[in-house]
């Protein structure tokens, strides 16, 4: 869950959900944590990571555009 000053500026927590061209994120969003995000360059890391730490897979824009 994000922190209390994350949550005061939202433009910046919402850059962490974006996708990107050409890379993954893995977004953590926990409760009693600062929510945080990881960037892969490919896929199948970004799964791997994704799984062993529950978070949220975010698909790179030219991934999801197709």
């Amino acid at each position: 869950m994000s922190t209390w000053h994350q949550n005061r500026n939202r433009s910046a927590l919402a850059a962490l959900w974006q996708p990107l061209p050409d890379q993954y994120k893995c977004v953590s969003d926990k409760p009693g944590q600062a929510a945080s995000c990881m960037i892969f360059a490919d896929r199948a890391a970004a799964e791997r990571y994704a799984e062993r730490t529950g978070g949220v897979l975010i698909p790179s824009s030219a991934e999801a555009a197709s």
